[in-house]
């Protein structure tokens, strides 16, 4: 069983590390495979909406996309040997 920790309790953490350690706290308190579903699709559709703000919002002088930006969009064939192109 996890022990509680305030610092991980969010769901939508500053890092992937975070929302994992979130998400398996969550596990841990509720047992239920349909809750378990509803909690992956929603932190995957956050990191896609997050992902997809940073691709359209960038104007050259903010955050640079990354591969992983484009990868968390659900965009394939985008790698650092292409990115700059």
């Amino acid at each position: 069983m996890l022990k509680p920790d305030a610092s991980i309790s969010r769901i939508d953490g500053d890092t992937p590390n975070l929302r994992l350690f979130a998400l398996l706290e969550i596990i841990a308190k509720r047992d239920s495979p349909f809750t378990l579903q509803a909690i992956v699709d929603e932190i995957v559709s956050n990191a896609r909406a997050a992902a997809l703000a940073i691709i359209t919002g960038y104007n050259g002088t903010n955050t640079v996309p990354t591969a992983d930006d484009y990868s968390n969009a659900g965009l394939t064939g985008v790698d650092a040997t292409n990115l700059a192109a």
